[in-house]
């Protein structure tokens, strides 16, 4: 550590914390611990009185007399813990402010002895949250033994190839390591990564025991053959050990567990060159460490990375397995620290899970497998497709056939906040890579100009707070959570601590998504190739039948080519060509409820002002949509073309938007069709089922949909029920989602319009007639004890009795409230810490060029035990 010149003015550092021992001074804050021994307590409180930021190091000395010297060493000890260089800090609030650490960083030390252990040591270094440092290590003693050196030669004479130059990067250099030197290098970190190359297992078997005594979670990587194998990791008593995992798969064709056992030190490994399977294993080992904190992927699975792709394997513990059987005579269960117990508990979970898929899963005709997919239709509803199937199905081959003559709609996409969890949690898109190739702006909810007449709005968030004190004690929902405050502020949930750092709140506070539809395109159309999907740019002009009528043959290319699969996904939009135009399946519509049928869509500057919410705004004879981007605001009205012409829309869009670009035209119906899935054809998106985007619906339902099918996809060609039973569970949710909109319309009083008044007088609210008499008997629907939800373990956004009340709480509906649960005080002191914290708030932009700088946020959106996305709070 660099000493303070005597010139230099040092000050306090706000960030540091001082604890004071019997023998020690302990100093923490986000970036380390320091230990101060022989320094007394008065002297240290004396010398930092003196810290003031105006007085140089010569003058503080001088100011406490005595020792000069010693007082100058003891401020140059404390430089970079409890203080800090004045000239050094200008410096850095010269710059771009940073978001504040939450947390003292994660000790890790990884073990190697060729390219690997550097290459994961560059991917673990670029993350804020980790202290690494790399190991090269030349040779196990226990490798070096002469009996076992002789084994080795005699019974598994396998190449352990030569030992590179040490790499440059390493912290630390040892020849030959001892299972003593091993076991004190795991007691001065936090986490290990095991990453030897061309070695014998009995080496790794050595970490692998080092691991289990010590207690320290340690992630176990192998080369084997053409693949890279990683986990488990192996976590105390409670996991599946490196040992269990090799005799449970690589060795498990030995019927004499003796000699498998005898055999597994003398196996060898093999090494790495550089490409893409190097860095996959990289990251692979960096996301396994942000979650070994709270819950190990790996802990009792492997991950085997290929060229071709990945897959995830379960490791059960095994009771023959000698290389950790010792651990439980030694294990006090009531003691055990948090991991081991939270691995307990995980484990006990997964094998639930294993057992209730034995149970459950297998058909009794399990002939006719599925093994080729072909989507018709490329967009989001083709690509999402593809996406689900490869990360979540790999052994199925999926083709996408799209034509470049046919252009996509290509409109702002506003989502729900389930989208982030299919994208990053169930497909495993990288999170910071999206960021930086699609540029999403974030959704906090929707606010809309609707409901009363004048200047009335009403904000829909999509953080969950209670609407009954509210609405009795003032009449309306303004400010009614902290995510409601800050749409009212155009701010989001990044807020500033007054220090020039800032802290993000991204993982308690719901949010979605605003996604430009090309970019996002673009994005899934580069992961889709990635992930192996086969691409075909053809014009696909007939689908011929089968003799049943109920299947598809085939389909025929514009130049006569025949493409045939086990299963087609209807992905051509509006025009269903393979649902309804060759299998006829019947269309229902959704006229009498929803009367709009055609959409104009344009763009308008926003100045580089990101609102943090979709905006919906009554119209004439509809409503338009805002979604806001980052160079502009995309725009566009929805109406019926029975009171409405494209030319009268377009004029009232300028009337309003004097910036408006050149709009398109759109025409659309709203409903669904009869089936879902019908003989060897499902229809996802448009094709099966469309309603105006009001609410967002599009992507949120269409998630829903490919979460079913890939949850419930059938073993066999032969197994119709499922087929049946997800064709009426999604159109009972469509349905449901028809009397949700109608809502919107039915109860709008905005303007007094030829438009508006057929909407309050005829809308038929279909389904949703029941919920909304029991509100006008007992508001809110939410505090009735979910008497009309349905019990489903796939719910959707908008089944949930809480959208209900915001709408018909937001328009004012008629209803007769419940008794409120606080006071109207203790509501009034929760609104003022609203507005409070949301003064505190940034703006989207400025909050977006911080994430560039901190990508370890985003991750912690779905890493932090309290994210809502880890527990489903949206």
């Amino acid at each position: 550590m660099s000493s303070f010149s005597s010139d230099e003015t040092p000050e306090r550092d706000p960030q540091a914390q001082v604890l004071f021992g019997v023998s020690e001074i302990l100093i923490v804050k986000d970036t380390g611990c320091w230990t101060l021994r022989g320094v007394s307590r008065e002297r240290f409180e004396r010398v930092l009185s003196l810290v003031d930021g105006r007085r140089s190091i010569d003058e503080i000395c001088s100011a406490t007399g005595g020792d000069t010297s010693a007082t100058a060493e003891l401020l140059s000890l404390l430089r970079g813990s409890a203080l800090r260089s004045r000239r050094e800090q200008a410096k850095t609030q010269a710059g771009s402010p940073r978001l504040a650490a939450h947390a003292t960083r994660t000790r890790v030390v990884i073990l190697g002895n060729g390219l690997l252990g550097g290459a994961i040591l560059d991917e673990v270094a670029q993350a804020s949250a980790f202290e690494a440092c790399l190991v090269e290590i030349g040779a196990f003693a226990s490798c070096l033994e002469r009996t076992f050196r002789e084994a080795a030669s005699a019974r598994a004479p396998a190449a352990v190839s030569d030992r590179p130059a040490p790499s440059p990067s390493a912290s630390s250099v040892v020849d030959v390591m001892t299972s003593n030197e091993l076991r004190a290098l795991f007691d001065a970190h936090d986490v290990a990564v095991c990453a030897l190359e061309g070695t014998r297992y009995r080496a790794l078997l050595d970490v692998n025991t080092a691991a289990i005594t010590s207690g320290l979670p340690c992630i176990m990587v192998a080369v084997d053959g053409e693949q890279v194998v990683l986990g488990p990791t192996v976590v105390r008593t409670q996991r599946a050990c490196l040992g269990c995992a090799v005799l449970g798969t690589s060795l498990a064709m030995y019927p004499d567990r003796t000699q498998a056992v005898e055999y597994l030190p003398l196996l060898a490994t093999g090494r790495l060159h550089p490409g893409p399977l190097l860095y996959a294993a990289a990251r692979g080992v960096r996301d396994e460490l942000r979650r070994v904190a709270t819950d190990p992927l790996l802990a009792g699975r492997l991950l085997r990375l290929t060229r071709e792709g990945s897959t995830l394997a379960d490791v059960a513990v095994r009771q023959d397995c000698p290389f950790c059987r010792p651990r439980a005579a030694q294990e006090q269960p009531l003691q055990a620290p948090p991991l081991t117990r939270q691995s307990c508990v995980s484990i006990s979970l997964n094998s639930d899970r294993r057992a209730e898929a034995e149970v459950r899963g297998v058909p009794a005709d399990g002939s006719a497998p599925y093994r080729s997919v072909g989507i018709l239709g490329g967009g989001t509803a083709g690509y999402l497709t593809a996406l689900a199937l490869r990360t979540r199905r790999p052994e199925l081959s999926v083709t996408l056939i799209e034509s470049s003559k046919i252009p996509i709609i290509g409109v702002g996409e506003a989502t729900t906040p389930r989208l982030l969890d299919f994208l990053h949690a169930r497909s495993g898109l990288d999170i910071v890579d999206f960021y930086r190739r699609v540029l999403p702006t974030w959704k906090l909810g929707i606010q809309f100009f609707w409901g009363l007449p004048g200047e009335y709005t009403f904000n829909g968030a999509f953080q969950f707070a209670s609407l009954l004190e509210p609405m009795v004690y003032r009449g309306n929902m303004d400010t009614y959570s902290l995510g409601c405050a800050l749409m009212e502020r155009d701010r989001v949930p990044v807020f500033s601590n007054g220090d020039g750092t800032y802290t993000s709140f991204l993982h308690r506070i719901a949010f979605a998504y605003h996604l430009d539809n090309v970019r996002f395109v673009r994005y899934l159309t580069e992961e889709a190739e990635r992930l192996g999907v086969r691409h075909l740019d053809r014009v696909i002009t007939d689908a011929a039948l089968a003799p049943d009528g109920e299947n598809i043959e085939y389909l025929v290319d514009d130049g006569g080519e025949h493409h045939r699969f086990d299963l087609y996904v209807d992905a051509s939009g509006f025009r269903s060509f393979l649902l309804e135009k060759k299998l006829g399946s019947p269309f229902i519509s959704y006229e009498s409820s929803l009367f709009t049928d055609s959409a104009i869509m344009a763009d308008v500057p926003n100045g580089g002002f990101i609102r943090p919410y979709t905006r919906a705004e009554s119209m004439d004879c509809g409503w338009c949509w805002t979604i806001p981007f980052h160079e502009r605001d995309h725009r566009g009205y929805v109406f019926s073309s029975a009171f409405c012409s494209v030319e009268r829309a377009i004029e009232e869009m300028r009337r309003k938007n004097p910036t408006l670009t050149e709009p398109r035209s759109l025409k659309f119906r709203s409903g669904r069709h009869e089936h879902f899935w019908r003989g060897n054809v499902l229809a996802v998106g448009n094709s099966y089922a469309f309603v105006e985007p009001l609410e967002s619906t599009g992507l949120e339902m269409l998630s829903i949909e490919l979460d079913l099918v890939v949850d419930h996809f059938p073993k066999s060609q032969h197994d119709l029920g499922v087929k049946q039973a997800l064709s009426r569970k999604l159109g009972r949710m469509w349905d449901d989602l028809r009397g949700l909109l109608a809502i919107h319309y039915k109860y709008n009083r905005k303007f007094d319009t030829e438009f508006w008044r057929a909407c309050r007088a005829d809308t038929d609210l279909a389904s949703a007639e029941t919920r909304v008499r029991l509100f006008a008997d007992r508001a809110p629907l939410s505090y009735s004890r979910a008497l009309l939800r349905a019990n489903d373990p796939v719910a959707d956004f908008f089944s949930q009795d809480y959208i209900y009340d915001v709408l018909l709480c937001g328009q004012q509906a008629p209803a007769t409230y419940l008794q409120p649960f606080e006071s109207r005080a203790a509501m009034e002191e929760r609104q003022r810490h609203y507005r409070a914290a949301a003064q505190w708030a940034l703006p989207q932009a400025e909050a977006l060029r911080l994430l560039v700088e901190e990508p370890e946020t985003l991750i912690s959106v779905f890493d932090s035990p309290e994210s809502w996305i880890r527990l489903k709070r949206y």
